[in-house]
């Protein structure tokens, strides 16, 4: 039942004030970080990759900032989610979502096909060719049942498919984790250098978003649908259980009344913002006389293997 939920309540509304803020100012900073990694891009040894996730960083930044402008949290009793302003239709909170999130997947993709394609170079080891495309599988059904699910919610007005969309979510992460894992034992036998320094950051990130995302969507995900499954609730209890909310925007926290909110699907969302911004910033050293080299991820491997080598030497 809803009870067993009040454990993940945090806070009471004006503590969502708080983080709403955080909420906010987590974009301008990420912007920050984008225009610093362009301006080191002219001076700065980096791989394709950096550019290409940098490039994809600005987008998630904009779609991150349009779907919190208006930041909902859901309430612990009733599962109705409350918004700060009220003024965001639910079609366009959904959908900017989603557009946020494919670009989340395709960072995460892209981000595995580089790593393990340098790192196994480096250590002459065969690449394990299945591990991309089953992720971009999970994803791509993370994001078929998020859309199909999210489209039901809001036309529908019925609360059980929201957590069916945080349940298609678990098999991805749940992949992510275990790629992690597999990438720490990989790491462990490339040279130390800057390059490794990168790849150890970006996949201990990867791994704390996986653990979360399991940790914390895990349960939720279960009481939430077990308890919706034995007693349907609206998602807008101004509104007939069957009826369409697309146009509609989510109440208000003047609406709570005496409830509390649940932060824990907007912190799991905070934090891989974070994570990205973090994972994708260079950390070399400047070249000379202002030249840098854009390598490919197969050049990468060469280059570190090579700086093993001479170090052995």
């Amino acid at each position: 039942s809803f009870s067993q939920c009040r454990s993940l309540a945090m806070f009471q509304p004006e503590w969502a004030q708080v983080f709403y803020a955080v909420q906010l100012g987590s974009p301008v900073v990420w912007l920050g970080i984008w225009a610093r990694q362009k301006m080191l891009h002219a001076t700065v040894n980096h791989t394709v990759w950096h550019e290409v996730a940098a490039q994809q960083l600005l987008l998630y930044t904009v779609c991150e900032a349009l779907r919190v402008v208006d930041a909902g949290f859901e309430c612990v009793e009733t599962g109705v989610v409350h918004s700060i302003w009220g003024v965001t239709p639910w079609w366009f909170r959904i959908g900017i979502w989603v557009l946020r999130d494919i670009v989340l997947f395709s960072i995460v993709c892209k981000y595995l096909e580089h790593v393990l394609e340098w790192t196994h170079r480096c250590v002459g080891k065969p690449l394990p060719g299945f591990v991309v495309p089953v992720v971009q599988a999970l994803c791509g059904l993370g994001l078929t049942i998020f859309i199909g699910g999210g489209t039901l919610y809001m036309v529908y007005n019925d609360q059980f498919w929201q957590p069916l969309c945080a349940l298609a979510q678990l098999p991805l992460n749940v992949g992510c984790v275990l790629v992690a894992l597999y990438m720490s034992s990989i790491l462990k036998e490339v040279p130390e250098c800057a390059e490794k320094m990168e790849a150890v950051i970006a996949n201990r990130l990867l791994l704390v978003v996986g653990v979360s995302v399991i940790g914390i969507f895990g349960p939720w995900v279960f009481i939430r649908m077990s308890d919706l499954y034995a007693f349907p609730k609206s998602a807008m209890t101004t509104v007939p259980r069957g009826s369409s909310i697309l146009l509609l925007p989510a109440p208000t926290y003047d609406t709570l009344g005496s409830g509390t909110l649940n932060p824990a699907i907007e912190f799991v969302e905070t934090l891989i913002g974070w994570s990205i911004a973090l994972a994708i910033q260079i950390r070399r050293g400047v070249v000379p006389e202002g030249k840098c080299v854009v390598t490919t991820s197969q050049q990468l491997g060469d280059h570190v293997a090579s700086l093993g080598k001479s170090k052995q030497q």
